[in-house]
């Protein structure tokens, strides 16, 4: 019968083509009954013991109770035992059938007994509780990042109207003062030609005067009036033509104009600018973390007041030779970026096996070094069994060999190996400190070699553990081990244990591991997109999910940078994301 039904009907009386509305609900016979047949369920010996419950509260369980078969659906009876071996219930006839040589059968009346008082069900109570919690927080924080993003459009609205208002008013200043130039140049050539114009009015009226009077005399004159007259207006003409030689020659008589030319940034700004500005986005963590209860238990993960964030800055993409992986970042002291490419079949194997027999030069591995735009500086063979790298300064870094007992320092500078240190082991990750290389040696412990004396120091660390990340800060040392395992150590550098972090779930097994100047710890997990921030105490951590628009595979090297405090991941293919840590 549904629940849903407006009416639920006596399934006695339903049975004898009688339609009569049920009061009462038997979970036990999966049966509705109404008032009377209510009375023959409560006197019979079978169902007197049966507890029955309102048809209102019978239509509030969920849907999956009435899909629940109360009887076995191969031989249609009921369910009376219990096999723990098979987890599951059975009838009578099950067991000739299917549970003959199973032991652990016990009454099904016994085995739910209590069940609604049962811890299994408490857990499930408490992991719905903290589901409902986490997705109450999750809305709490969407309504919350809806305010906020109400308030960021005002606030980026009005930035953008006062700046066109500024801009506007900038430009009518130079406009106005533009114009003003404008006005004074033409009232000063004017004036000018002015000045000039009535020099000439002067010396053009003084040469009609005189043209006049020769006019005159040709026509009323004697010729000895004439004749004396031709001297005296001679003169008075070499004065004109003097004074008009030095007026030829004198600037006053050049043309002056003028045009415009705007200052040339200008149209170049309009030309050029393809927007007035641009709206960008960028992703901050969730601040809700869920973490199932049984692993409360064991970790406390930070669910507010996180003091780590990354912010994503950049993303370099470096072209890979013959489908290489990463085996390796670090970050030089010039703040280049240094990535160990590696050939997959060899990066993928398990440290342990057994190797296959390969030449060196069969294929091929190289130090990147990328500029700080991300940009190619230079490439750099090196063996293909290398396995993980430290800075020593800008120009030389330490390769260490996973296949062969070397180390091998190589100058970045010339492409060359300035110097072959030889181990008693294969190492694997190496850190530089105090001007000494700190190496693992995979199960035969860490080994410290002083470079100028060349003292090896076999470190006092931990049991006899096949380690292979380390890293050194604040005398402290970090250490991952082998693949498939899930911890983090850090000792002091005399081999006390501080503090030890385990995953089980959510990273995995530690790739790689990276720590930054205020001491947090940075982890990365086997095939993963997580990675973890552990705390400098080591008993608080939060996960981060790397996921943006770059499509990441899997994370497989991690850097932190102690100048800029900032972060670089670099994953399968030679990708890497820079990140800054606030």
């Amino acid at each position: 019968m549904m629940a849903t039904s407006l009416i639920t009907l006596c399934a006695v009386c339903e049975g004898q083509s009688i339609t009569q509305e049920a009061i009462k609900w038997c979970p036990d016979c999966d049966e509705a009954y109404c008032f009377n047949c209510l009375k023959h369920h409560g006197i019979a010996k079978a169902t007197r013991n049966h507890s029955v419950i309102a048809i209102a509260d019978y239509r509030e369980l969920p849907p999956f109770i009435f899909e629940m078969k109360m009887e076995c659906g191969v031989h249609r009876a009921r369910y009376q035992l219990y096999c723990k071996k098979h987890e599951c219930p059975c009838c009578i006839k099950c067991i000739d059938s299917e549970h003959r040589k199973c032991e652990d059968l016990l009454p099904l009346e016994d085995v739910v007994s209590g069940s609604k008082s049962s811890a299994a069900l408490a857990d499930l109570e408490e992991r719905l509780g903290d589901l409902k919690q986490f997705f109450k927080n999750i809305l709490n924080e969407k309504e919350e990042h809806s305010t906020e993003i109400t308030k960021t459009y005002k606030k980026i609205e009005n930035e953008i109207r006062q700046f066109r208002i500024k801009l506007d008013k900038r430009l009518d200043e130079l406009e106005t003062d533009l114009l003003k130039s404008l006005i004074d140049l033409e009232k000063g050539v004017k004036k000018g030609i002015v000045i000039v114009s009535d020099k000439l009015k002067t010396n053009e009226e003084k040469t009609l005067n005189l043209l006049n009077g020769i006019t005159s005399m040709k026509h009323h004159a004697s010729d000895l009036q004439v004749f004396f007259a031709i001297k005296e207006i001679e003169k008075e003409v070499e004065i004109e033509e003097h004074k008009a030689e030095e007026l030829a020659n004198n600037e006053e008589l050049n043309i002056q104009t003028f045009s415009l030319t705007f200052n040339s940034k200008l149209p170049n700004l309009v030309a050029t600018t393809e927007s007035f500005g641009k709206i960008s986005t960028k992703y901050l963590q969730s601040k809700i973390v869920y973490q199932r209860t049984k692993q409360k238990q064991a970790q406390i993960i930070l669910e507010n007041s996180i003091e780590k964030d990354l912010m994503l800055k950049n993303t370099f993409r470096v072209r890979r030779e013959n489908y290489n992986w990463c085996g390796g970042t670090l970050v030089l002291p010039n703040n280049k970026v240094l990535l160990l490419e590696v050939p997959v079949y060899l990066y993928n194997r398990k440290i342990g096996e057994k190797w296959t027999e390969l030449d060196d030069d069969s294929c091929e591995a190289y130090l990147v070094v990328l500029n700080q735009d991300g940009s190619l500086d230079r490439k750099v063979r090196v063996s293909s069994w290398s396995y993980s790298i430290a800075a020593i300064n800008s120009k030389t870094v330490a390769v260490t060999s996973s296949r062969h007992p070397k180390i091998v320092i190589v100058n970045l500078q010339n492409k060359s190996v300035q110097k072959t240190i030889n181990t008693k082991y294969p190492c694997y990750g190496i850190e530089y400190f105090n001007e000494s290389l700190v190496y693992s040696c995979g199960e035969n412990g860490i080994e410290m070699r002083n470079l100028i004396s060349g003292k090896v120091t076999k470190l006092k660390i931990g049991n006899k553990t096949m380690y292979e990340h380390i890293a050194i800060h604040n005398e402290k040392i970090y250490i991952s081990e082998c693949w498939g395992h899930n911890g983090i150590t850090c000792y002091d550098m005399a081999g006390n244990l501080i503090w030890r972090w385990e995953d089980n779930e959510v990273v995995g097994g530690i790739s790689d591991l990276t720590v930054d100047k205020n001491s947090y710890v940075y982890g990365i997990g086997t095939n993963s997109t997580h990675l973890v921030i552990i705390f400098p105490n080591g008993r608080q951590s939060k996960y981060v999910s790397i996921k943006d628009n770059l499509r990441m595979l899997n994370l497989r090297s991690i850097a932190c940078c102690q100048q800029s405090n900032n972060l670089y991941v670099t994953d399968d293919f030679l990708n890497t994301r820079i990140y800054e840590i606030n």
